[in-house]
């Protein structure tokens, strides 16, 4: 063959290659309802940034097949970017950004993965975050604008990096998170979530582990982390849970110990006061995640700013792997709209999935217009009580149970930090002489709630301190009951608003929800007093929870009468 014909042939060849590149992303993004792909990508790995302090943090850079100053998309991980378990994922997102004409900056946080330095959850990240943000903004191949793209803690760290108001920050993706992150308790540990997240920072870190073994006790296999953390759940006094479960003290979890009442630390990584001024963010969360209530706060201080935030609440729980994907279109758009100037964006800002209906839709805002209903607790909920709009009678008896902290109520579902969270089938948790139960008959016709529910409750406790949990659930035809919103309130001495006869009028919000209950339907609430190991249990008295080893029983009084109108307000939409 002549050698001109040869270069033909190779020119042909590599031309041959690239098409057929770009065909298989373009069907992928086709597939995925992604933007269309722009180039190629190269990958540069292990770049060294100094901080001011001397301290080294490392990335990788993907890089677009393109020689003119780009946008940045910077993600900082404490989840090592090169563990074989992340690396995949993290490849894969990543590429999907650069192959649209982004640099995409995927760093390990100070002390994670490659990057010198101590970790120190949240202390670290606003500095380090600014500092990061000018170093990029500074290359060349940038053209003077950044945007930040994360889930859970992955997130956060864009509202630490937005406290220090770097002009290069343009946009925002905070996924599953809430700007105030690190205040993981008010009044009771979020137990699980703490000791579930501790453990798999251990085990990526844990050089004798091996990658399928860090895999597992990161969640893969659920049955192996419970294994790992159920020692820990059962350990009094919770100041020594951390050696129950690794054998040795924690510096992460003693250093939360320390400052559990350190108010001045928690308020200094505690960003919401920076969440309306930050640059406007597409917030993206799940009815089941840990974080939905927080993140809709920030969703709703930016709106009332006028920045015209973007809003999108799937089903999904924290560790939910379809939201991981479903993410990434709208993630696009949204950096193509803020530092592109190219709106592909949706009309409306807030886009819900509407469980039992089983359909997103579009509004204006959130949460939509709603009309308050109340449904009255009736009966004994200690055999199952009733949920009426009629208000109760004058006569009516009270529901009391036991609870007691040495065997407490359980946890079935819900938000957790685990493959285990959602939706879950309630009924034997119900079963329990420690849960009262108040539904009501079938429906007539549909109803359907958007928002967050609350519930009013006239209680009384034989012990100085108490939780009551209250839990809404859908009761299907065949009996299933499957979980939609709670929450937790710690009744302690100053808290709830006495009443003459010696009760305590308490009333909180559930966490927010969307979901149509269909006629034929019942909607459930639970009462009950813990949901054990989720939220740390009550140990009957104001006390330092971490130190606390006796516990006490107690008896609780649930009144729903006339004088003491106990009840449950939904947020009901037309349906």
């Amino acid at each position: 063959m002549m050698q001109r014909d040869k270069k033909f042939f190779g020119f042909g060849i590599g031309i041959g290659w690239t098409a057929l590149y770009l065909a298989r992303r373009q069907l992928l993004a086709r597939l995925l309802n992604l933007p269309p792909v722009e180039c190629g990508v190269t990958v540069e790995r292990g770049i060294e940034i100094v901080m001011a302090d001397g301290v080294k943090l490392v990335h990788d850079h993907y890089r677009p097949k393109t020689t003119k100053p780009l946008p940045t998309i910077l993600i900082r991980t404490p989840y090592f970017r090169s563990n074989l378990y992340t690396r995949l994922f993290n490849t894969w997102v990543a590429n999907r950004f650069a192959e649209r004409e982004y640099h995409v900056i995927w760093q390990d946080c100070r002390g994670r993965g490659d990057s010198d330095g101590t970790f120190e959850p949240y202390i670290d990240e606003a500095e380090d975050g600014r500092a990061t943000i000018e170093w990029i903004s500074k290359q060349s191949w940038s053209d003077g604008q950044v945007g930040m793209f994360g889930q859970s803690y992955v997130g956060y760290v864009q509202w630490a990096a937005a406290s220090t108001q770097p002009s290069a920050l343009k946009a925002l993706v905070p996924i599953i998170t809430q700007s105030q992150l690190g205040r993981m308790t008010e009044h009771a540990y979020d137990l699980d979530l703490l000791m579930r997240w501790l453990v798999v920072l251990d085990a990526m870190e844990n050089e004798d582990l091996s990658p399928i073994e860090v895999a597992r006790r990161s969640g893969i296999d659920v049955q192996r982390q419970n294994a790992l953390l159920q020692p820990g759940f059962e350990m009094l006094p919770l100041s020594k849970a951390d050696e129950a479960i690794f054998g040795r003290p924690n510096p992460t979890y003693r250093n939360f110990i320390e400052r559990l009442n350190n108010e001045e630390f928690w308020d200094s990584i505690d960003h919401r006061d920076i969440v309306a001024t930050a640059p406007s963010a597409h917030f993206m969360g799940g009815w089941y995640d840990l974080f939905i209530d927080g993140q809709l706060n920030d969703y709703e201080m930016q709106r009332d700013a006028g920045l015209n935030p973007y809003l999108t609440v799937g089903p999904y729980h924290h560790l939910d792997r379809q939201n991981q994907v479903d993410v990434l279109g709208p993630s696009l758009r949204w950096f193509d709209y803020q530092m592109k100037g190219i709106d592909r964006r949706r009309k409306l800002p807030v886009r819900l999935f509407v469980m039992g209906a089983n359909e997103w839709r579009d509004y204006a805002s959130f949460p939509p217009q709603s009309e308050p209903t109340l449904f009255y607790l009736q009966g004994n909920g200690f055999i199952g009580g009733a949920l009426q709009q009629n208000p109760p009678l004058p006569q009516q008896k009270p529901s009391t149970y036991r609870y007691d902290p040495y065997h407490p109520t359980p946890n079935v579902g819900g938000a957790l930090l685990s493959l285990q969270a959602g939706a879950i089938d309630n009924r034997e948790l119900e079963a329990r002489d420690d849960v009262l139960i108040f539904t009501t008959l079938p429906l007539v016709q549909d109803i359907e709630m958007i928002g967050r529910a609350r519930l009013v409750l006239y209680v009384k406790s034989s012990a100085e301190s108490a939780d009551f949990f209250g839990r809404i659930t859908v009761v299907k035809p065949d009996g299933k009951s499957l979980n939609l919103s709670d929450a937790l309130y710690r009744l302690k001495p100053g808290r709830g608003e006495l009443q003459p006869d010696g009760s305590i009028c308490i009333s909180f919000d559930l966490s927010p929800t969307a979901y149509r209950f269909a006629a034929g339907e019942r909607i459930r609430l639970q009462v009950s007093s813990g949901a054990h190991p989720r939220y740390s249990r009550n140990p009957g008295v104001d006390t330092d929870l971490t130190y606390a080893g006796d516990l006490i029983a107690s008896e609780q009084t649930i009144w729903h009468d006339q004088v003491h109108p106990s009840r449950l307000i939904l947020p009901v939409t037309t349906a």
